[in-house]
């Protein structure tokens, strides 16, 4: 408990370019247990009127942090499942974006520790117009 009153306390503190009034949230960022690459998922909510787009993200638990998308297509083999990095994430006005198993999420590359079930880190999200924000990751079970 007092590890994730740290991390509140010091993502309160951490700097951010973002607006007075911020329009992006995010909710329920989580991971699971990981070695050597982990992942972020989380909801991310515009109430804004105009679209934003995720460009960056940073953990302070990782070498680097890079935008994916996983997809599934049915092939001559059945179904195949591929993963590619991406450029932004386009978060709709009024909408929400998911980033969850299967789709969109953050690629931990590097792990500089081992992610364990109950710990918790931070994520820095970069957004086009809102700027850095950031959010509170809980490692779940499988």
């Amino acid at each position: 408990m007092k590890r994730l009153l740290f991390l509140a306390l010091l993502a309160l503190s951490t700097p951010c370019t973002a607006s007075a009034a911020p329009t992006i949230a995010i909710n329920d960022a989580w991971s699971r247990p990981a070695t050597g690459m982990g992942v972020v998922y989380a909801t991310i909510v515009n109430s804004g009127t105009t679209p934003d787009r995720l460009t960056a993200a940073t953990a302070p638990n990782a070498a680097s942090v890079e935008l994916h998308q996983s997809t599934s297509s049915t092939g001559a083999n059945g179904n195949v499942e591929s993963m590619h990095p991406v450029t932004a994430i386009t978060i709709p006005a009024g909408g929400s974006v998911t980033l969850g198993p299967g789709g969109y999420h953050l690629m931990l590359v590097g792990l500089k520790s081992d992610l364990t079930e109950n710990d918790a880190f931070l994520v820095r999200m970069h957004f086009q117009n809102a700027g850095w924000i950031v959010a509170i990751v809980h490692v779940r079970a499988i």
